[in-house]
């Protein structure tokens, strides 16, 4: 019998092994997509996992690239995990159909000024950009630029020139303030320093500034004689009429340079869009071409500002003249957003528990109701994130928010990020608030349990900063599924337009 039908049960046993394979193949693939889903749908969305030493256990500092071809084919199949690059390392620290709230529009009305760039005052004085400030009973420009560290204080030398038409005479006469010099805290003993540059706006001249969007204002060294250079000066004032129909956020980027991946750019425009950024103005020195491109798809969109920044003498100012930026970006945002954000592409500030940055920032005013008059500025700590973790996807694996679950235990109150109103501000740092318009204005600082900037790069030990030991945090997890998708169409619409 076992002659008869041995060729049978041989083929039987076969069968049976092979259902026995595909069944552990299965049941590993439900576990780990099961964890997956266990860790993304996590509300606290910290998962505080035992300590992880870093003298004592190797993490794996990965960051993780894709080419624009895979990521639209998630079916391509390779080894996708490299080490971040040296020049990466470098870059200063939706248009989809899914649900997205709408990007206000730029207001035009003669405010468009994307052509900016830095001007020769005298020797050594450069200036980029002009406002009008009318928040303090005396009206002032403020005038945006660089000179030289250590200037004698409040002296520049320059003056506002204004033309007035006199009617007696029928013909123009001229009215001098002189340009008084602030300079900044953060010049990190550079040659060069950023300043704010301020002069007097008359009485008789202030009702012309605040009916037109845009005035003209002559920089000159000889108070008496109109000659010297024009600057446009900006006039925000008006978008004040319009406060309860603002748009709530703008997120600044000074300045944009070296080699960011662009998948990791967009991931970068994509995610800040779905916490609630509405607006980002960039300030770009030296990128690629693929990087202009994905800028000038997003400029055509209207959720884009992009202004060239060739500050100069470069090497001779802290950090690409950041805090020029910084400042430039402050003003041009003024009466047009109700906050404004100040952020490196390798920086997000996530909610702990609440998802958007609407919803916390509504909750956060509640919480400090009583002074909420008073506040100028919403200070948040901040941690790095370095280190991935086996039960991801090969398609989350690309993103360096989902990819980087392992984070420092230790939080920075010195690393800070800021969000602003910002009429309510006169100088702001890099992590800090330097001075208020007013001095009873004050900064709040953002409890841990509520947000954290997450910075997602190698971590260093300076300032209050230690980097032994890191912990799981999931949070960014919930925002995957929605980020792969905008990515992915965002990629694919840019490679079209092309």
């Amino acid at each position: 019998m076992i002659k008869k039908y041995g060729h049978w049960v041989i083929l039987i046993l076969i069968l049976y092994v092979i259902a026995v394979m595909y069944m552990i193949s299965t049941l590993r693939s439900d576990t780990a997509s099961t964890l997956g889903n266990y860790y993304k749908g996590q509300r606290s969305a910290v998962q505080t996992g035992e300590n992880r030493n870093a003298d004592k256990k190797t993490i794996n500092s990965v960051i993780v690239e894709s080419a624009e071809d895979d990521l639209l084919n998630p079916n391509v199949r390779r080894n996708i995990l490299i080490e971040r690059s040296n020049n990466e390392d470098k870059q200063n620290d939706d248009t989809s159909s899914l649900p997205h709230k709408t990007a206000a529009k730029q207001p035009t009305n003669g405010l468009k000024l994307t052509n900016v760039s830095f001007i020769p005052i005298g020797n050594r004085f450069h200036v980029y950009s002009a406002y009008f400030d009318d928040r303090l009973p005396d009206s002032y420009i403020r005038i945006i630029g660089t000179g030289p560290r250590n200037k004698p204080k409040h002296k520049s030398g320059f003056w506002c020139i204004y033309k007035q038409q006199t009617q007696r005479l029928n013909r123009n006469s001229t009215i001098a303030t002189e340009i008084r010099l602030s300079e900044t805290c953060e010049n990190h003993k550079k040659n060069n320093s950023f300043y704010m540059l301020s002069c007097l706006v008359p009485k008789i001249i202030v009702k012309e500034f605040r009916k037109n969007g845009i005035s003209r204002v002559l920089i000159g060294a000889d108070k008496s004689r109109y000659n010297g250079i024009t600057m446009v000066v900006v006039n925000n004032s008006p978008f004040r009429a319009k406060n309860k129909s603002m748009s709530t956020f703008s997120m600044c980027v000074p300045s944009l340079y070296g080699y960011p991946k662009p998948l990791h750019f967009v991931e970068f425009i994509e995610l800040s869009r779905q916490l609630g950024v509405e607006h980002f103005v960039f300030y770009t020195q030296s990128i690629t071409h693929e990087i202009k491109n994905i800028l000038k798809f997003y400029e055509t969109q209207g959720i884009v500002t992009i202004l060239h920044w060739n500050i100069p003498n470069p090497d001779d100012i802290w950090n690409y003249g950041q805090s020029a930026a910084v400042a430039d970006c402050l003003y041009r945002n003024m009466f047009k957003y109700k906050i404004v954000s100040f952020n490196d592409i390798d920086e997000f500030i996530i909610p702990r528990h609440l998802k958007s940055w609407e919803t916390m920032l509504v909750y956060l005013e509640k919480q400090n109701l009583r002074r909420t008059k008073n506040v100028a500025a919403y200070k948040f700590k901040s941690v790095f994130f370095h280190g991935n973790s086996e039960y991801l996807t090969s398609e989350r694996r690309m993103f360096k928010t989902l990819n980087n679950i392992l984070r420092t235990s230790e939080e920075s109150a010195i690393r800070t990020k800021l969000w602003v109103y910002p009429e309510t501000v006169f100088e702001l740092g890099i992590h800090h608030l330097s001075h208020a318009i007013k001095s009873d204005l004050e900064t709040i600082e953002v409890d841990s349990e509520m947000a954290l900037v997450h910075h997602y790069r190698r971590c260093d030990d300076v300032y209050d900063m230690k980097c032994g030991n890191f912990i799981d945090d999931y949070t960014a997890q919930r925002y995957g599924e929605m980020l792969i998708y905008n990515t992915r169409n965002v990629l694919r619409r840019v490679k079209e337009d092309l």
